[in-house]
């Protein structure tokens, strides 16, 4: 019986030396966690206002690629270079 409650007692005194440990190391790490959740609230939000938005509508693309035929990101690209004679 004794060696029992000894054993019990030192499982508890275990589990709950880890419930402290885990419950400190939270606290410490919980500022950063916070910086990063406020980050990816605020990156949703913009995606979210882009994706709702009219800025670029559904049927764009098709009409570019359809009115500019052969036209590739490359070329836009160093259109926007100073000096760039279009071929």
């Amino acid at each position: 019986m004794a060696f029992s409650g000894f054993l019990a007692g030192l499982i508890i005194a275990y589990l709950s030396s880890k419930v402290l440990q885990i419950r400190q190391e939270r606290l410490t790490e919980f500022p950063e966690l916070n910086e990063y959740t406020q980050k990816l609230h605020k990156a949703r939000s913009i995606i979210h206002k882009l994706l709702n938005s009219e800025i670029i509508k559904n049927d764009t693309k098709s009409y570019i690629d359809s009115k500019y035929k052969g036209l590739s990101y490359i070329d836009i690209r160093e259109s926007n270079n100073v000096g760039y004679k279009t071929t």
